[in-house]
């Protein structure tokens, strides 16, 4: 951080004064700031110019992805595929796209897939990944790709918004897991300058930390899931839950006076995170339908067990804790087939466990489940993650914590606050505005700040 001070002399107009300033303030910090999030699931980047943020925080750009399905994400997947030779083919939608192809082919036997490239906890500098045959490679290899990719990706979007800026004037803001320890840091640092960023314009941040950035630079008017949010000031306690996928990472910080964050305690990682819901949501799937059938359906169909999946995770974003509708999911064609597989003597339809038949009903190719049954699936997944936390709050160091900050991709779900609410109903949960992208901009931001 720079700080500055000069003297305006009286005959100097107030425009000129201002231009002066942003001249020097653009002469000193680098004119963009890019953030890349390489997470277990999902992917992407965040980017604002000097200028926006000098007059806005929260302007910041997240590009769309097409995908297969027709639809726009702002993120891609974190799939990542190398050739036979081991050379770079492509990332996220793109990646899983063609490795479908091949698949069909079978003709992918001899290529790398990466499906997860963050499930390693904590990556160092000779450690190797393995991709979904077993195959391995450096992980250093698989990481540096990555952030090549998305590099490469931001570059092309600034060209094309027709900015006329020298990579030079580019800082990069690169986020990591909470558990990360430095020889893990280290990791990203040489990961990235494999992609040819140097190590002076690359900052490194831990993933709550930034999301900590996000509300603490949200604006008095924005509005967030909390009853009288009014930011994380100097002082403040409070703890950090990232409900990702697969995992939970929870940090307890402080914020200290000259606005850095102090951890309580060493961050925790919890395996009950988004997979695990999905999880849950599958093994329900395996009652109505049978663990045969679910079990054939996820090895033989991947692509489409996915899209049930994805479909769960759409309809959950929508559903409130007060819900009591039925909630419906498109049963896909494959599953069918393997139901018929299963049951040759029967019709093509749906046949659900007895047990449940006052809970879930059938009509056609869609497959309905009472909300009460859904909520279930909830509190299954996520009450153990909290519980712990409930525990972790006992010891003195956590004393004066009065906040629990809910961000990553599944804190857009209602029915996950009503869950933590419930378990601490002496805490403010404090959910920012688009908190499955808190990372990203507080990434920004972070950047900005010490740029």
């Amino acid at each position: 951080m720079h700080f500055l001070t000069f003297k305006i002399v009286e005959d100097y107009d107030c425009f000129g004064a201002i231009y002066l300033f942003s001249y020097i303030i653009s002469s000193m910090s680098s004119l963009v700031v890019v953030a890349i999030n390489i997470g277990t699931t999902h992917s992407g980047y965040a980017f604002s110019t000097r200028h926006d943020y000098m007059r806005d925080h929260q302007k910041i750009s997240i590009p769309a992805w097409p995908s297969y399905s027709g639809l726009c994400p702002p993120l891609t997947s974190s799939c990542i595929l190398f050739d036979a030779a081991g050379d770079f083919h492509s990332f996220g939608f793109e990646a899983e796209e063609k490795y479908a192809d091949l698949t069909l082919e079978n003709k992918h036997q001899d290529w790398y897939y990466f499906k997860m490239i963050c499930e390693k906890m904590e990556p160092t500098l000779g450690s190797l990944t393995e991709d979904d045959k077993g195959k391995k490679m450096e992980s250093i290899k698989v990481f540096a790709g990555a952030i090549l990719y998305l590099k490469s990706h931001f570059l092309k979007t600034l060209a094309q918004r027709m900015y006329a800026i020298d990579i030079s004037d580019i800082s990069w803001v690169l986020t990591v897991p909470a558990i990360w320890n430095d020889s893990s840091k280290l990791f990203a640092t040489e990961a990235a300058k494999e992609a040819g960023i140097s190590k002076d314009k690359l900052f490194i941040v831990r993933e709550p930390e930034a999301a900590s950035w996000t509300c603490m630079r949200i604006p008095n008017e924005e509005k967030c899931e909390s009853s009288s949010f009014e930011g994380l000031i100097s002082g403040s306690k409070y703890i950090v839950v990232n409900v990702g996928d697969p995992r939970t990472d929870i940090t307890f910080h402080e914020v200290q006076g000259d606005g850095t964050l102090k951890d309580l305690c060493q961050a925790q990682d919890n395996h009950q995170g988004g997979n695990n819901l999905v999880s849950s949501f599958m093994n329900l799937i395996s009652d109505l339908l049978g663990n045969d059938v679910i079990s054939a359906f996820n090895s033989e169909y991947k692509f489409d067990s996915q899209e049930l999946q994805n479909d769960f995770k759409i309809r959950m974003k929508a559903m409130k804790p007060d819900c009591v509708d039925n909630i419906t999911f498109r049963v896909p064609m494959s599953l069918i087939e393997i139901i018929c597989k299963f049951n040759p003597n029967k019709e093509k339809v749906l046949t659900l466990d007895a047990r449940f038949k006052e809970q879930a009903t059938v009509i056609g190719n869609k497959l309905r489940i009472n909300a009460e049954l859904l909520k279930t699936v909830f509190d299954k997944s996520y009450e153990r993650t909290f519980r712990d936390v409930h525990q972790l709050l006992r010891h003195p160091s956590m004393r004066g914590i009065t906040s629990i900050l809910l961000v990553g991709e599944f804190a857009v779900y209602p029915m996950l606050h009503k869950v933590v609410k419930q378990i601490f109903p002496d805490k403010r949960v404090i959910v920012p505005p688009n908190p499955d992208f808190a990372v990203l901009k507080g990434a920004v931001i972070y950047g900005h700040f010490f740029n």
